[in-house]
Formats: structure tokens, C-alpha cells, sequence
């Protein structure tokens, strides 16, 4: 049961003693024994005598007087004072109020006899029945020898003894001995009946006593667990009203006491008359024989706070098995509610937040599918796109450098407009790869200076058709560090920062690119400046995001898509450095790039070699074979060789001789390359000299620490070897044999380009378009070098460059990849040792190409 309650609100349990609840208990009993029994029988004894007394005195009085029996009339009214004496008297100890009472029977029973006779010898019996109601069947038969003895006694008198009422014996003393000893029998066997009676009264009021106290023990224990339960117990009659409950339904209805609640009514206990008849309605139906279990009743309770509770009731029976009224249990559920509550709330929000993750698995799917499909998409657009533009581009620049007679503005016109589109489609393929996640940079030591001048040369006749003057400032190689940068991407960001300079400069006006060393020696910066409008201060954070365009210079001007910059901005960081801008409206802007600098130090320039003279190079290498063929490879390229085979010999053919280079392997006998290296750092007689590191020992970042300029990983390519060299200054042999060069790849366009720009350099050019046809021309016709394509119709390139190696003959062949895709950095350190170079046909120019084979191939032209 529950509900809003009226009149005050509950105090707590602790706010009052359990002696305030003052309804009597359950079940209750006197501790009755024999003694209490016995003063029990002494009250109704003195009581009886008083008001038998009262009623015979007058009679016995009168009787008295007219038969000039005063001594009757004395022991009468002394006997009479004496029990109301004894009556109104009731502290009076027992034994003596009982000793008393008996003795005025006695004495009435003897003054009878002596008064009237025999036939008075009923008030003695009397007197051994007070007797052993009071003091028990020893004291009772004490009493009736007592009795006899007196009336023998009496009988002893003789003449002077009453007359006997038996016979009309008169006076005699047999007779009276007789009738005393008769009178004995028969108070004994009264005494002895009375006793026996008494005695099982008392056993059977002390048995019943004991279980009385056995119950009521056990009946106050239930008490006490019911009061001290946290649910509302409470009994009901037929009516409905109460009539016993424990301290929480006392609590519940607000009140303070158990007698505030029993007879009452729930219309007399709950304010809201709807909630009582509902409560009555149910009290009914379970005294109608209906049992409620696990009844939900939902309420407020005094202090407005809702509550719920789970009520069960059933019907109470009495002896005869009839309803008698009801016993109700209530507990308060509230707090499981509200956690039940909250538990489905909780899985609700778990099934919520579990369909969201389907659904963001399923989004989750959906996005990598498209970022599939898009990746082949780009890698489809990449190539579709880049080779005919490459193949076009190529052509205009064999055509511009006038191989097929001279060139006019309109064509330079038409090569610009084609090296504007395919910049833009390289930004958007990149960028669109960037926001993906998938374009990788590949960092290695890099002259900054060299990159730049690269960039000016490809962009030189871009800035000529605007009559602007590109300049280069800032020290030269030798004195700047090289930048640890991926050479592909940061020529990308040059272009695209020069390009945007030529852009926004007017005709006539010069474009300043300059490099230094920052002041805290660990990055370079490469600033263009142009004199171009400028551009005001609220449109500088607009620079670097995609799609966003300022106004074009020139209303005829080749318009963009805003992508440049933002993408020189993601490669940048990508190489680990930051990009800016400075501008004054009006005067021009300078755009600046920073990249850290490589730990390895700068590469040092070989001695110049007297003309007429065969460059001198130490090979120091303990391996007789690998010595051998660096001799062999050495020596037909017009070199002087002379070996070393341990570290200390080394170092002192390196001080006597001064040869123009040295070729040294990390693991000699005795001291190794490492500690080689470092002495001849460490003398001023050979810090300058050139060392290239030969060896089979892959830390590259020692080698360049140390001083190398160079680190070949073995098996040595003869062809990168010699190209090395000649990247750092060394003159080879004068004379050129002819070299031949196989293109592996499907777009005739490509083959062509190619053949169009190396034959005119003295080269031989053999084409196939398909792998298989290229791995078999590069069996039956050897050649120098194999400039392969990827993406081939019948096998991959990478099929290609495994059967090149597996071949002997074809094992040391010099590749180059020249390819539209986009090479993940797992498959370019796959391809790392096995091919020399890796060139990008959407990055490429043809005077690129060009460089790239006379070096690879070391010609210096």
C-alpha cells in the first residue's frame, strides 16, 4: 500500500522510543504460579466470608440473644471484624492474613460445638478445607487431626460437654469419640480430594502458563523483526480498518504511534479520496477470497516525491476458517524502478549506439569502396592523362629547341598553354591524393641550388615570352648544405611558386629566386619575389586554400584553379618544412619555402685534373673479385686505378698518392672503412680528398656523417658508378663508344618522344611495346640502358625488372622507370635495388630525360 498521506508528516524511527507505541501487544499473559494461586484463592475466600458473614450476622445475632447465647454473639461480630479487617488490608503479608482467617474458622467451628453440639462440626471441615486451600494437603490433614482432637476433647468433658445430636446419646464421651473419629475420615478424604484438585489446577495453570510465556516470547520476537522490516505489514478486519501494523506503515501514513492507526480506515488515512477507494476497493475483493500478488501501486508521498510500491494480500482466517479480514506486505520499489528505469535507458542508448556504429561501419565500407574506386580512378585519370600530355609537351620542346627548324611565338605560345594544362591536371591528381592520404614522398639528400637552376632552365622560355628576367641569388653549391627533400615533389613546388611569379609579374619584370642557409643552420629557405601588384592583407589567408582565386593579372591571362599553392603547401609539410608569404600592395610579393637540412655535409668537388691527364682513383677493397671488376669498369672509362687491401695501407696511399677519388669498403681487415673515413677527415693532407663509399653496409646516414659524398650499396653497378663519378667533376675518357638505349613502353607517342630527343644526343634506340618483347630484344641485342614503362599490356614493369635481374647477362643493366602512376613507398623501396632511377611523365621534361641517361651512362657530352 501506498499513497499521499494526511495530517503530519512521519518523524523517524530514532525521533521516538518503541515505549510510545502504547497498543497492547499481540498476545499477552500473567506469570501465574501456585503462590499467586493461593493468594488468588485467600482474596475470594476473605470476600466470600465477608459477605456470608454479613448476610448471617443479623439472624445469628438475634437467634443468639433470645437463646441467651452471648458468647456466639462475641465470636460472630469478632469474627466478622476480623475479615474486613483482613479484606481492606491487602499488603498484610499471606501467611499471616491466611493463618488468621483459618483460625476464625477454627474457632467458630470449636465455640459451635461447645455452643450447640455435634451438629456443628461442618464449620471444622470448613476449616481443613480453608486449610488446604491455603497452605496444602500436609497443613489441610494437620487441620482435620486438629479438628478431631478438639472434638474428642470436648467430648472429654463429661457432663459438661454438649449434647450429642446422634441417637439421643446426650452427653456421651464414646459416643463423641466415635463421631470425632468418623468427622476425621471424612475431612480427610475432603482435605485429600481438595488438594488432589488444587494440585492439578496448579500444575495445569503452570503448564499453561509456560506455554502462554513460550508464545508470547515467540509472538514479541516476530514483533520486533516485523518493526524492524523496511516494508509496510499490517492486518485488516472485515471493514477495512486496522488493527495491527508495524513502524513503517506508522511512518508511511504519517503518523506517530501504532494506536494513531489502529480502527482507522484508509479513507481516514490518505488525503486523496480516488487513491483510498481504490485502496478499499482492493481490500474488498481480497476479503470477497481474492488474493493480490504483486500488485504495482504507484503514488506520491509526503513530501510530493513519487513512489512506487509492490503489494501483495491475502485473506486471513480465523478458528473455524472463516475470512476474518486480510494481511497486506508493501514494499517500497522506487529505487528499483528507477534503476530499471535507467537500465533501459542505458540499452536503449547501447542499442542507439550500437545501430550508429553499424551504420558508421556501413558508411565506413561505402567511403572505403569509394576511396577504392576513386584511387583507381585518379591512378586511371593519372596515366590517360599525363602520357598524351607528356608525349605532346615532349614533342613541343624537340620542336622548340629547333631540331626540326626554327620555332615561332605561336608555337612557344601553344607549348606554354600545354604546360599550363598539364600543371593543372598534376595539382588536382596530387591534391585530390593529398586530401586522401596517399601521396608519399621519398626524402634524400638534395642541392638545393641544383633544383632550383633545374626549375629556371625548364621555365626560362615561359618567363622569355613576357620579356621577364629570371634571377638567382644567394651563395653557391659549396657553400649551402644539401636539404633533405624528395627531388620530384620539391621541383614541383619550385614550378609552381616560379610560375605563379611569372604569372603575376608584368611584362618586362624580373623574377628574383633566392636560397639561404637560416641562422640556425638547420633549414634553407628559398624565396621567390616578384614586382608584381601585390596582394592586400585580408586576402593572404586565402593563398594556401584549395579553389580559392585571387584576380587574375591580365584579363587574357591563363586562369588557374587555385590549387598550386595550396598543394606546395601539403608537400612542403610533407617534407617536413613550412611555407609564407610577404607581400606589399603595389610593390610585389615574395612566396618562401623552408626544408631542413640533410645531416650528411656538403659534397665535396673533386681536384681538378691537369688536361690531358686520367683521373686517379683508390680502390680500397680486400675482396680480390669486387677489386676487379671496379679496376675493369674503372680503366675502360680512361681512369688510373691503384688498390689498398687493409685500412692502415689505405690511409697511407691516400696521403702519398692525393688520388682524385676514393672508393673505400667499411669492412678491411685490421682498423675498418669507418675509422679510414674519419682519419683522412681528420688530416689536412686528405680532408678534402673525395670518398665514395663501396660497400655492402647500408648506413647511409654514418657514411654522410663522416664525409662521404657518395654511398654505393653492393652488388656496384658499373654504369651508376661510373655516372657518380661524373655527377661530382671526374673527366672521363674523351672518346664515346655508341650507346644504346632500350624504351620499353605501350604509347607510341612516348616512343617516339623518346628516340626524338636522345638520338639526336648520339644515342641508339631501340623500341618494344610489350614486356615480352622487350625482355627479348634485351637478350638477343645487348644494351646500355632500359628506359621502362609500368604499365604494359601483357606483363607489369615490375615483371619486367625481376626478369632483367634474374638474367646474367642482363643482370647489371641500368633501368629506368619512367612512368604516369603514382608509386607507393612500398613498392619504390621495393624497386630501390634494382633500379637506378624512378621519373614521373607528368614531372618530366625532355632535357630532363636527356641529363638523366648522359649521367646514368657517364657521359659528359
Amino acid at each position: 500500500m501506498c499513497g499521499q498521506m494526511a495530517g503530519k508528516p512521519p518523524r523517524t524511527a530514532s525521533s521516538h522510543s518503541a515505549s510510545r507505541y502504547s497498543m497492547p501487544p499481540l498476545f499477552s499473559a500473567d506469570a501465574i504460579d501456585t503462590d499467586t494461586l493461593r493468594r488468588n484463592l485467600l482474596t475470594r475466600i476473605l470476600r466470600a466470608s465477608a459477605v456470608l458473614g454479613v448476610l448471617v450476622y443479623v439472624p445469628s445475632v438475634s437467634l443468639a440473644w433470645k437463646h441467651d447465647m452471648t458468647p456466639l454473639v462475641l465470636l460472630d461480630t469478632l469474627g466478622l471484624a476480623v475479615v474486613f479487617t483482613l479484606l481492606f488490608i491487602p499488603r498484610t503479608p499471606f501467611a499471616l492474613r491466611a493463618g488468621v482467617i483459618s483460625f476464625i474458622y477454627y474457632a467458630l467451628g470449636v465455640g459451635l460445638l461447645l455452643l450447640v453440639g455435634s451438629v456443628s462440626q461442618v464449620y471444622l471441615l470448613g476449616f481443613s478445607v480453608i486449610v488446604v486451600l491455603l497452605f496444602g494437603l500436609r497443613w489441610g490433614l494437620a487441620s482435620v487431626v486438629l479438628s478431631a482432637a478438639s472434638m474428642c476433647a470436648i467430648g472429654a468433658l463429661g457432663d459438661s460437654a454438649p449434647e450429642l445430636a446422634v441417637q439421643n446419646r446426650g452427653h456421651d464421651p464414646w459416643g463423641w469419640a466415635v463421631v470425632s473419629l468418623n468427622f476425621a475420615m471424612v475431612s480427610a478424604l475432603v482435605t485429600m480430594a481438595v488438594g488432589s484438585v488444587l494440585q492439578a489446577v496448579a500444575t495445569a495453570l503452570q503448564r499453561e502458563v509456560a506455554h502462554r510465556a513460550s508464545l508470547y516470547r515467540e509472538r514479541r520476537t516476530l514483533r520486533t523483526l516485523i518493526d524492524a522490516l523496511p516494508d509496510v505489514v499490517f492486518t485488516k478486519d472485515r471493514s477495512g480498518r486496522f488493527v495491527n501494523c508495524n513502524r513503517a506503515t506508522v511512518a508511511l501514513v504519517g503518523r506517530e504511534r501504532e494506536d494513531e492507526v489502529a480502527g482507522k480506515t484508509v479513507f481516514e488515512l490518505f488525503a486523496s479520496r480516488e487513491m483510498a477507494e481504490a485502496y478499499h476497493a482492493d481490500d474488498m475483493s481480497v476479503i470477497a477470497g481474492r488474493t493480490l500478488i504483486n500488485r504495482e501501486e504507484s503514488s506520491v508521498d509526503s513530501a510530493g516525491r513519487p513512489v512506487c510500491f509492490l503489494t501483495i494480500k491475502v485473506p486471513s482466517v480465523d478458528a473455524d476458517g472463516a475470512i476474518s479480514g486480510l494481511v497486506g506486505i508493501s514494499r517500497d520499489i522506487t529505487a528499483i524502478k528507477q534503476a530499471d528505469d535507467e537500465r533501459k535507458r542505458l540499452l536503449r542508448i547501447a542499442d542507439e549506439a550500437a545501430e550508429e556504429a553499424r551504420r558508421a561501419e556501413a558508411r565506413r565500407l561505402v567511403a572505403e569502396a569509394s576511396n577504392r574506386a576513386k584511387s583507381a580512378f585518379l591512378a586511371m585519370m593519372s596515366h590517360e592523362l599525363r602520357t598524351p600530355l607528356n608525349a605532346i609537351l615532349g614533342f613541343s620542346e624537340v620542336l622548340i629547341d629547333g631540331k626540326f627548324g626554327p620555332t615561332n611565338d605561336r608555337q612557344l605560345r601553344y607549348l606554354n598553354n600545354g604546360r599550363h594544362l598539364l600543371g593543372l591536371i598534376n595539382s588536382l591528381l596530387d591534391l585530390s591524393k593529398v586530401e586522401a592520404g596517399k601521396l608519399e614522398v621519398t626524402t634524400q639528400p638534395c642541392s638545393m641550388r641544383q633544383l632550383v637552376e633545374d626549375a629556371l632552365s625548364i621555365l626560362q622560355p615561359l618567363a622569355a615570352a613576357k620579356m621577364q628576367t629570371l634571377q638567382m641569388d644567394g651563395p653557391d653549391d659549396l657553400a649551402l648544405p644539401p636539404v633533405l627533400a624528395d627531388p620530384v615533389r620539391c621541383k614541383q613546388v619550385l614550378y609552381n611558386f616560379i610560375s605563379n611569379a611569372i604569372t603575376f609579374t608584368p611584362d618586362a619584370g624580373t623574377v628574383r629566386v633566392g636560397c639561404a642557409l637560416r641562422d640556425d643552420g638547420r633549414r634553407v629557405r628559398v624565396s621567390i619575389a616578384d614586382t608584381g601588384r601585390g596582394i592586400a592583407a585580408n586576402d593572404l589567408q586565402r593563398l594556401f586554400k584549395p579553389f580559392e582565386q585571387l584576380d587574375r593579372p591580365e584579363p587574357n591571362a591563363l586562369g588557374g584553379t587555385g590549387l598550386g599553392l595550396a598543394l606546395n603547401e601539403q608537400l612542403v609539410e610533407l617534407m617536413g618544412g613550412e611555407v609564407g608569404v610577404d607581400s606589399t600592395p603595389g610593390v610585389g610579393s615574395v612566396f618562401f619555402f623552408e626544408l631542413p637540412i640533410s645531416i650528411a655535409p656538403e659534397p665535396q668537388r673533386a681536384p681538378r685534373v691537369p688536361a690531358g691527364t686520367s683521373p686517379l682513383a683508390l680502390i680500397v677493397e680486400d675482396d680480390d673479385g669486387a677489386r676487379e671488376l671496379m679496376e675493369m669498369a674503372l680503366q675502360d672509362n680512361g681512369y688510373r686505378t691503384h688498390a689498398a687491401t687493409t685500412g692502415e695501407s689505405a690511409i697511407a696511399l691516400a696521403t702519398s698518392l692525393l688520388p682524385s677519388v676514393v672508393l673505400l669498403e667499411v669492412f678491411l681487415p685490421g682498423i675498418d672503412g669507418w675509422e679510414v673515413l674519419r682519419a683522412l677527415r681528420n688530416s689536412p693532407a686528405t680532408a678534402a680528398l673525395p670518398v665514395v663509399m663501396a660497400t655492402i653496409s647500408s648506413d647511409r646516414q654514418r657514411a654522410f656523417g663522416l664525409g662521404a659524398i657518395e654511398h654505393l650499396i653492393k652488388p656496384l653497378d658499373r654504369h651508376a658508378l661510373l655516372a657518380v663519378l661524373d655527377r661530382h667533376g671526374f673527366t672521363a675518357k674523351v672518346t664515346k663508344q655508341p650507346t644504346h638505349v632500350l624504351v620499353i613502353d605501350d604509347d607510341r607517342a612516348h616512343l617516339s618522344l623518346v628516340s626524338a630527343a636522345l638520338q639526336p644526343e648520339g644515342f641508339h634506340v631501340a623500341t618494344a611495346q610489350t614486356g615480352v618483347a622487350g625482355l627479348e630484344r634485351a637478350r638477343r641485342s645487348p644494351c646500355d640502358l632500359v628506359l621502362l614503362d609500368l604499365g604494359l599490356p601483357d606483363v607489369s614493369g615490375v615483371e619486367v625488372v625481376a626478369a632483367l635481374r634474374e638474367d646474367v647477362a642482363t643482370r647489371e643493366l641500368p633501368i629506368v622507370l619512367v612512368t604516369a602512376q603514382d608509386l607507393s613507398t612500398e613498392l619504390r623501396d621495393r624497386l630501390r635495388g634494382d633500379v637506378q632511377l624512378i621519373l614521373s611523365k607528368g614531372q618530366l621534361h625532355v632535357r630532363d630525360l636527356v641529363n638523366e641517361v648522359n649521367r646514368l651512362l657517364g657521359r659528359t657530352g
